[in-house]
């Protein structure tokens, strides 16, 4: 290409023909993969972060089911402890005497023992469950109303109180328990000693009466709950000590801590409402088994989960500072970004004065190379040529206007043009127009799929039928479209093919005629067969070689019969039940004959299963359905149609509405009733039936 001078001054910025585009171009390189370096070292740090945060997650998810799996367990120990108590046979039965007796316990039989009876049962489950304690008040000897806040309580069915233990003094009862069947738990409160309190009741239902009956009294208790409490919020095997698991309880608008949060502090002290921006406390109550960085009441930043309770309005809030639990991550993370940069700028530097130093052996290293690629191409190209002239088929290559690039010995032989001169001319020219179209109908379809394409091709000579396998492949878009191909001569083969089945056939037709001569009864009955059996496999859509085994099978199946003594195949008469089995057993005896023979199908075991019943119910090897092969299946019907068809030394032939009439009372169970539809359409809709008539009658 000639280049076009230009004339006068070269406009402002113009870049200079000598620039070296090559520094610029490695700069840009420098420049790009700094920056995705960069970004990459940026991302691993988040990534890191993301993984630190995680692992924060998960464990405070652990502590926080830990808590509230044994929270729960012991708050459903705390109801099924009123619950038995209200489900006592003794508080049933003297409260539903009460009932009949209108509340008046003097009405009651035996009132003082029975309740003497509740009250040791009330001390006795108070102590073991800890609804007892010590009075909130001293014990002085003085007539004085004293109160605890702990104990049990019996009341009647207006929830009036009709036993106490000592000095309990008991609240009013839950308006829920009157509706509830299982016993129920209200929110904390503090007694007058400023204890923390656990109120729980349970209705009494009548004794003996049906679900749902109206409550004749309510078992109502109270329990100190400040040190219980403490120690199932208390992790083990926790080491940060910022790590805090605390108790909420909703009240109003807002959430109060039930258990001291910092020194000094009382149960149910501090509260905060809901709608504070950025608070763990909110964050852990609207968004249970959520995880998030917020803020605690002391101000400072924690990572906080939560978990509600069933059952109370109590939400479990695990936090931990947010500096304890990623300082010393972030710290590594930060040591790790300063060493990635430092490396980052070392690499950097490395490159620039490795690119300086390799700028000056550039020219002679690519020279060099140049000369060695040369070389080894050369070598390739030689090797290339050693390999296919020495293959028996012809290899050669064709460009986008089918025009040979490259040809081995076999296809300039077979072209008559000399290697050298085959080179540049157009397929056309050597080959022809009409096999120039052809192979380029081929190679434009081969194109356009991107994949091979292999064709038979059969063409007559004067020396007989010559065909070939040719394959058309397509070599990569970067060899110019180009196609290889690749020619096998298999006439050769084809012809010895050819001779190898007549020889069989005549084979086949010599044992026919052996066996035919040895049972003038069944003469001509394999060639029925075979006619029909490839007729139905035809029928049937099967391949060439399924067809041809059921051809093979059909002639052959009565080959065994050269085994079975002449005089019981010439027997006239009626056959016993031993006869009948030698004779039907010479079929497997045909299939065992047949073993060794070289067949390109299955014939020897369509024989072998050509006895086998459809729905498995009899047959030697009792196959059944698809297990039996397509042509067995085919050789069973046809057989038992010719046979039928055609008299015997025992008796007359059937006609042919009878044999069809016996095919279908059998089908499905003996015969397969795809092959017995095949031989209803053949003889009724393509004139199997006029055929058979004929046959029969000549």
């Amino acid at each position: 290409m000639r280049s076009i001078p230009q004339t006068g001054t070269q406009p402002t910025g113009e870049i200079s023909p000598r620039f070296d585009w090559r520094l610029l171009s490695l700069l840009a390189a420098l420049a790009l993969t700094g920056t995705l370096s960069v970004a990459a070292i940026l991302g691993f740090a988040e990534s890191e972060r993301n993984q630190e945060l995680r692992r924060w997650q998960d464990k405070l998810a652990l502590v926080a089911d830990s808590r509230a799996e044994a929270l729960e367990s012991w708050l459903a120990e705390q109801r099924r402890e009123i619950g038995e108590l209200a489900q006592n046979t003794s508080v049933e039965l003297f409260l539903t005497d009460l009932h009949f007796a209108g509340g008046e316990v003097p009405q009651v039989p035996d009132a003082e023992g029975q309740l003497d009876y509740v009250n040791n049962l009330f001390l006795v489950a108070g102590a073991r469950s800890g609804f007892l304690a010590e009075s909130s008040g001293a014990r002085v000897d003085a007539n004085l109303e004293r109160s605890a806040a702990a104990g049990l309580a019996l009341l009647g069915a207006n929830g009036q109180p009709l036993l106490t233990t000592p000095d309990f003094r008991p609240p009013g009862l839950p308006e829920e328990a009157r509706t509830q069947a299982e016993a129920v738990l209200t929110p904390l409160r503090l007694d007058d000693a400023g204890r923390l309190v656990l109120q729980a009741a349970a209705r009494v239902a009548p004794l003996q009466a049906d679900e749902g009956a109206e409550s004749v009294g309510y078992i109502l208790g109270g329990k100190l709950v400040l040190e219980p409490l403490r120690a199932l919020l208390r992790q083990p095997g926790l080491s940060e000590p910022s790590l805090d698991i605390q108790l909420l309880q909703l009240d109003g608008a807002g959430l109060r801590f039930v258990l001291p949060g910092g020194a000094g502090e009382k149960p149910l002290g501090r509260s905060q409402a809901l709608d504070t921006p950025d608070s763990a406390a909110a964050t852990a109550y609207l968004q249970p088994r959520g995880f998030a960085e917020r803020q605690d009441l002391e101000g400072t930043r924690v990572l906080v989960t939560g978990r509600h309770l069933e059952g109370l309005p109590w939400t479990l809030l695990v936090k931990v500072d947010r500096a304890e639990a990623l300082g010393p991550g972030e710290a590594r993370i930060d040591t790790l970004l300063v060493l990635l940069f430092l490396g980052l700028a070392f690499l950097a530097a490395l490159i620039a004065f490795v690119w300086r130093h390799g700028a000056s052996r550039r020219a002679s290293a690519a020279a060099q190379r140049y000369r060695e690629t040369a070389k080894s191409l050369g070598e390739q190209r030689e090797l290339l040529r050693l390999v296919t002239d020495n293959q028996p088929t012809a290899i050669y290559t064709l460009d986008s206007q089918d025009r040979y690039r490259f040809a081995n010995r076999k296809a300039s032989a077979e072209a008559g043009v000399a290697e050298e001169d085959l080179l540049g001319k157009g397929l056309d020219a050597v080959r022809g127009p009409a096999v120039a179209a052809d192979y380029a109908e081929a190679n434009q379809a081969a194109r356009r799929r991107g994949e091979p394409i292999t064709r038979t091709l059969e063409w007559e000579e004067e020396s007989g039928v010559r065909s070939k396998i040719v394959s058309h492949i397509p070599v990569a878009k970067a060899a110019g479209q180009e196609i290889l191909i690749v020619e096998y001569d298999i006439s050769e083969a084809l012809r010895q093919r050819r001779q190898q089945e007549r020889t069989l056939n005549d084979l086949v037709m010599t044992l026919i005629g052996v066996v035919d001569r040895r049972d003038p009864y069944a003469a001509d009955h394999s060639r029925r067969v075979a006619q029909l059996a490839e007729m139905l496999a035809g029928e049937l859509r099967l391949s060439e070689i399924e067809i041809e085994s059921a051809r093979i099978a059909g002639s052959l199946m009565n080959l065994g019969k050269i085994l079975i003594p002449e005089e019981l195949l010439t027997k006239e008469g009626s056959l016993t039940d031993e006869e009948l089995a030698a004779i039907r057993g010479a079929q497997q005896m045909s299939a065992e004959l047949l073993e060794g023979v070289g067949f390109r199908g299955p014939v020897a075991e369509t024989l072998r299963q050509a006895q086998e019943h459809a729905d498995g119910s009899g047959g030697p090897r009792g196959l059944q359905g698809e297990a039996i092969l397509p042509t067995a299946r085919i050789l069973c019907v046809a057989n038992a149609f010719v046979g039928m068809v055609s008299p015997r030394s025992w008796r007359a032939s059937l006609s042919i509405d009878t044999a069809i009439e016996e095919l279908l009372r059998q089908s499905g169970k003996h015969f397969d009733q795809r092959v017995i539809a095949a031989l209803l359409n053949y003889l009724e809709n393509k004139g199997g039936r006029k055929a058979w008539q004929t046959a029969a009658a000549d």
